[in-house]
């Protein structure tokens, strides 16, 4: 106990009130999908006894997020610029283990319950392995359909992953509960990022290149629209699923914060972080359209990185019922980097060698990033009294 008190003294990021509001913290949430209620949650409900009671819950969350990692890295072998074809064998192994990504994200949580071992450490854990696979597993996503280091990919990631996760999260922090719709990302989208790698894999990846309206029998009508391939036909398609959600999201934070007769513009200054990385990530791509092009991993990852430190934070403050902090210190460099831009694009002038300055604040947020997630990991275990990887023999249930 005297060694836990010292501990607790020298925490950077949690403080007296924090470890209260992760003591108090339950958590709530509601998934309305019919696929997840009527076919997924009952086989999953199967599934769970082969795991060991012995086994925690964070181990499972960490094996998808590996999963991830690894079906990532095979992606950017085989294509780093995102714009050609992959060994047919990637695309299988990407879809299915993005399948086994999504099931083991869901069993966690299951694992959580049967052992009693449920808690705000493993909520941020899984939440955050959320947030990294939004963006690699966009950029899985952008190399089956070869959108290129393009405006594409970037609306892809962001319209189709950051933005519906940031708001729903942003719901979940005013409101105090995690509900996802009838149409929602972590059932529907994942099932259908997975079924573009797998038919991918059958069909072969011209598919995703032939003109949408022959595709779909246009043509034949007789109308004589420009020719579409059909990988930028589904960019198009894009907003009609996410944009309910959207709408979902901020209709009920409105609500609540009507409810406890605050300042619904208030709530949504905390938008304000992930507003600027939006607008400032958008432009570099405009404005530097060669660097983008030779550093198209890179740049992604860039973005994907800052967009984990916004929105880390976020689940941190509301995990220890913190107010949100708006600045973001490592936003800056963003835009530095899109002022240097401007004056090239439109001067000539440079202030910063681009490549260089993209490598160093890749590393620079990339170490950010860790180092925030480490601590507060850490400072989690010791305010709950807690193991990681591991389940304490208290807490197991008996036979």
């Amino acid at each position: 106990l005297l060694d836990r008190g010292r501990r607790l003294t020298r925490m950077g990021y949690i403080d007296e009130n924090g470890v209260t509001g992760l003591q108090r913290y339950t958590y709530k949430s509601k998934d309305l999908s019919i696929t997840y209620q009527y076919i997924l949650s009952p086989i999953w409900d199967h599934m769970i006894p082969i795991f060991p009671l012995w086994l925690a819950p964070n181990v499972i969350t960490f094996i998808g997020l590996c999963l991830t990692i690894i079906s990532y890295f095979l992606v950017i072998y085989y294509n780093p610029y995102l714009d050609s074809p992959c060994p047919s064998f990637v695309y299988a192994i990407v879809g299915v283990f993005l399948l086994i990504y999504q099931t083991l994200d869901n069993l966690d949580g299951r694992q959580a319950r049967r052992t009693g071992t449920s808690s705000p450490l493993g909520e941020l854990f899984d939440h955050g392995c959320d947030v990294v696979t939004v963006t690699l597993s966009g950029i899985a996503v952008a190399s089956t359909l070869q959108l290129g280091p393009t405006w594409q990919t970037f609306f892809l990631i962001w319209g189709g992953g950051m933005l519906p996760f940031f708001l729903g999260t942003l719901e979940e922090y005013h409101t105090g509960a995690l509900i996802l719709r009838q149409i929602n990302g972590p059932i529907e989208g994942l099932l259908m990022m997975s079924a573009m790698h797998l038919v991918t894999f059958y069909l072969g990846s011209e598919i995703w290149l032939y003109n949408a309206w022959d595709l779909f029998g246009v043509s034949s009508l007789g109308y004589n629209f420009n020719p579409l391939p059909l990988n930028q036909f589904i960019i198009y398609l894009l907003p009609l699923p996410t944009l309910p959600t959207i709408f979902f999201n901020l209709m009920y934070i409105k609500r609540k914060i009507d409810e406890q007769n605050k300042s619904f513009f208030d709530a949504l200054k905390n938008l304000l972080p992930f507003i600027v990385l939006s607008v400032l990530g958008i432009a570099w791509i405009f404005l530097s359209p060669d660097l983008v092009q030779s550093h198209p991993i890179l740049f992604f990852n860039l973005l994907g990185t800052l967009f984990s430190l916004i929105c880390t934070r976020l689940i941190f403050s509301y995990l220890c019922q913190y107010e949100y902090t708006r600045a973001n210190e490592y936003l800056i460099p963003l835009v530095v980097c899109v002022l240097n831009s401007i004056l090239i694009h439109y001067l000539g002038q440079v202030l910063i060698q681009e490549e260089l300055f993209l490598f160093a604040y890749f590393l620079v947020a990339a170490f950010g990033y860790l180092h925030f997630s480490i601590s507060i990991i850490y400072e989690m275990c010791v305010a709950l009294d807690i193991s990681f990887f591991t389940i304490p023999n208290r807490s197991l249930p008996r036979a």
